[in-house]
């Protein structure tokens, strides 16, 4: 944890908050069926919710934190980024992403940062399974009062076109 940048810190918090929301309670098998569903942000979603301005360069410190996390494993190196038009173009046009504002983070997260996210929480000797687990109590009392807030976020599979 010594080696993350508090850029990457945050994106890591916000990412796994945001993984718990949609998977808490999902039965599995195993937990690498779950861990292995792409999930998709907008990337000002992430700069909102990061407290960074909607500038170009934010965009580079989203970006940066979440190749950082890939290098330090907490995320898959499969990592994608773009517009619309370019998320449709690179995903064999298997799936519809609605332009607009601001341009898509693709990403899966892994067992490592799982735990990791757990480990913030105090239950660091819980199996990284524990972050599906919608029992668990993961909330955290911060100093200023002010929790990280939610982000919008979908399982890439909520983006496939329908079978013609």
């Amino acid at each position: 944890m010594g080696r993350l940048s508090a850029d990457q810190l945050r994106l890591h918090y916000i990412i796994f908050q945001e993984f718990r929301r949609l998977a808490a309670g999902i039965e599995f098998e195993a937990l690498t069926d779950v861990l292995n569903w792409p999930l998709v942000f907008r990337q000002y979603d992430l700069m909102d919710a990061m407290g960074l301005d909607r500038e170009t360069a934010s965009i580079h410190r989203v970006l940066e934190a979440a190749y950082g996390l890939v290098a330090e494993g907490i995320l898959e190196a499969n990592l994608s980024h773009g517009s619309a038009d370019y998320m449709e173009r690179t995903k064999q046009k298997r799936y519809h992403f609605p332009g607009g504002v601001g341009d898509y983070l693709v990403l899966r997260v892994t067992t490592r940062g799982a735990t990791l996210f757990l480990h913030a929480h105090g239950q660091g000797t819980a199996w990284a399974t524990a972050i599906l687990d919608a029992d668990i109590q993961l909330t955290i009392d911060w100093p200023d009062g002010h929790e990280v807030p939610a982000v919008p976020v979908q399982w890439l599979s909520d983006f496939e076109k329908p079978q013609q």
